[in-house]
């Protein structure tokens, strides 16, 4: 078996234990003592804004928008930025990345909005790519904040932070603009007409 193989057959495993696990009756059933309940993920205050159970599909039924899930991504990370190095906020910090394992894993075979006309098929192949070192990074935060590894949770969250930031300087030049930073060359896609 290739290491490829291998190494998305460990992801998948990973990540249906990770399912099983948050699955379980009284696993993270009640709010931590120090939260109110709507401060919990999925609450009105907490990471996700009440939309936790969302489905993959919006009432209009039309398939989740890549951009409304990155950016659902987004708010988790800012989360955890502030927070994964806190034993206190353990079970919120555990629902966010499970949340966002699963839109990673939803988001990898979609194709971003903007690709450049050639060579389509390495440019979804490399963004593939991306998406699978993200959730090897998320699960090594999961992992760390399991196994009480609150500093290397933190950094495993700042590295989702660094990928973050290059893969969208790669992929979503158009945000730059947005903030008033110059587009990357190279792989921006032809002005329209």
């Amino acid at each position: 078996m290739s290491s490829r193989r291998f190494m998305v057959a460990a992801l998948f495993t990973s990540l249906s234990a990770a399912a099983f696990v948050s699955a379980q009756p009284g696993a993270g059933d009640k709010p931590a003592p120090s939260q109110p309940a709507s401060a919990q993920p999925g609450g009105p205050a907490g990471p996700g804004g009440g939309d936790r159970q969302r489905s993959a599909r919006p009432a209009d039924g039309q398939p989740e928008s890549l951009e409304r899930l990155m950016k659902s991504m987004g708010r988790g990370l800012r989360t955890l930025k502030k927070q994964a190095d806190k034993p206190e906020m353990k079970n919120e910090n555990l629902q966010i990345l499970s949340d966002m394992q699963r839109i990673a894993v939803q988001t990898k075979t979609m194709k971003p909005e903007h690709m450049p006309e050639k060579d389509q098929e390495a440019y979804l192949e490399d963004y593939r790519l991306q998406q699978i070192d993200l959730l090897g990074l998320l699960l090594r935060a999961e992992r760390s904040i399991l196994k009480g590894d609150y500093a290397d949770a933190a950094k495993a969250v700042t590295e989702v932070d660094a990928l973050r930031d290059s893969a969208h300087k790669k992929f979503a030049p158009e945000e730059d603009e947005h903030l008033g930073l110059p587009a990357p060359r190279g792989n921006t896609p032809p002005a329209k007409k």
